[in-house]
């Protein structure tokens, strides 16, 4: 007997477990019991807004740009749609970080503008995402070599910051 097997069908042994029939599932792969047909996969699951820009967030750091992007805009998405300004404003600034590590300053300045009109069209002036798109519009425009444009904005976000109680170091 090559095992006891303690769970269902198709899910991941326990450690300890084996059986012949146990194997992983991969998404999209799972039946409809009712139907016998396969289920769609859901691109974002059950996950909520928050951790899809984690996840957002872990794709960049290993360097999975295109997937990372693509977990941004899900999560914009879905802040937009419970009407969650912040949400939507740190989703957008992260889908800029993105463009910015890939050399696509305009699209990248055009992303953080949108957080920044989201958090002023929802009253949120003192939020520390402001002055996060803040800071990323400087360091757009230093690294598009426009020195004295982007000084403004690093003023603009040390102000902030400074009202917010945080600090830019």
């Amino acid at each position: 007997e090559p095992g006891v097997l303690l769970g269902e069908v198709g899910r991941r042994p326990l450690p300890g477990q084996v059986h012949e029939d146990v194997r992983p599932v991969r998404l999209g792969r799972e039946r409809d019991p009712a139907r016998g047909r396969r289920i769609p996969p859901d691109p974002l699951g059950d996950e909520g807004e928050r951790r899809v820009r984690r996840r957002a967030r872990a794709c960049r750091a290993q360097g999975k740009l295109d997937e990372a992007f693509r977990r941004y805009e899900a999560a914009w998405a879905l802040c937009e749609g419970l009407n969650d300004a912040r949400g939507s404003a740190e989703a957008h600034l992260g889908a800029g970080n993105v463009l910015e590590e890939q050399g696509c300053w305009d699209e990248a300045e055009s992303l953080y503008r949108k957080a920044l009109k989201t958090l002023d069209d929802a009253g949120l002036e003192e939020s520390p995402e402001r002055w996060h798109g803040l800071l990323n519009l400087h360091i757009v425009y230093r690294s598009r070599g426009q020195v004295h444009e982007s000084l403004p904005y690093l003023e603009a976000a040390a102000a902030a910051a400074r009202e917010e109680g945080s600090a830019l170091v």
